[in-house]
């Protein structure tokens, strides 16, 4: 990088040459040599410090990256923590299964482990109301808060919604 006299503006009186970034030629404005010098010297630190890629961080993006860094500093967390959380859930929900699926493939390893009609009735009859709540669902992304609520929800005496839970529980297990 080197600093030009700029003649072209009643302004700017020196120009920082020689800085590409994607391929593309940048040029910096400025009023004093010293401003100039500065800017080069910030820029070297930077580049040295975080490599070329940080420079092309667009304004939106940085002003994104504070704000959320902010966020998450009362729960002591970093955007590299919130990254690495979203990833993990995202490559676990990738390769999960719907609740449908997995009520199919559980009934049909409890059919070929020969467990009785008795029982095979009883778990089409849970699975099936459950099926209508979260059949869709990606299984991943349900909790157990929410099986939870969604128990307490049904108009059921304790002892159904006990079992109800232990049926969803060796669903999930």
């Amino acid at each position: 990088m080197r600093i030009e006299p700029y003649r072209h503006s009643a302004t700017s009186h020196f120009v920082v040459e020689g800085l590409r970034i994607n391929g593309k030629r940048v040029r910096k404005f400025f009023k004093t040599k010293k401003a100039a010098t500065t800017w080069i010297d910030q820029t070297k630190t930077k580049i040295a410090n975080e490599g070329l890629s940080a420079l092309t961080l667009s304004d939106n993006l940085r002003i994104m990256a504070v704000q959320c860094a902010d966020q998450l500093k009362p729960y002591d967390k970093t955007l590299t923590d919130a990254t690495a959380f979203y990833i993990d859930f995202l490559a676990r929900t990738e390769r999960s299964c719907t609740f449908a699926e997995l009520v199919a493939s559980f009934t049909a390893a409890k059919t070929k482990d020969g467990a009785s009609d008795r029982y095979l009735s009883d778990l089409r009859t849970r699975f099936g109301r459950a099926t209508l709540d979260f059949g869709p669902r990606k299984v991943a992304i349900i909790d157990a808060r929410e099986i939870d609520d969604w128990l307490r929800d049904l108009p059921l005496s304790p002892q159904s919604r006990n079992n109800f839970r232990t049926v969803l529980h060796a669903l999930f297990a």
